[in-house]
């Protein structure tokens, strides 16, 4: 499992710098441990592998293939979750326009 979440989070951060102080920041794990996800030498823990997964559709993916989900299904609900990220961005927008 190591190796995968350190796959996911590469390619997540392929073309983004600062890829372990961000993470850092999701998780509020220490620099080492970062490094480490990212090496594929530990593995994150279950509070840490979620707040991964809330962040990084990558993640979001492998944690739902690690469960057993149809990848069909998965593809479909990170779809859906970047479809009503966005609706909320766009909703916020409209509120702070009439402010």
């Amino acid at each position: 499992m190591a190796r995968l979440v350190a796959e996911a989070l590469r390619e997540h951060f392929a073309t983004e710098p600062h890829a372990i102080k961000t993470v850092m920041i999701w998780t509020k794990a220490s620099d080492r441990t970062v490094k480490n996800w990212f090496a594929g030498t530990h593995e994150p823990n279950g509070t840490h592998l979620i707040a991964l997964a809330r962040h990084s559709d990558r993640v979001f993916r492998l944690f739902l293939s690690l469960t057993r989900h149809d990848l069909v299904i998965t593809d479909q609900l990170i779809g859906l979750r970047t479809q009503l990220g966005a609706t909320i961005l766009m909703i916020d927008g409209l509120l702070s326009s009439q402010d």
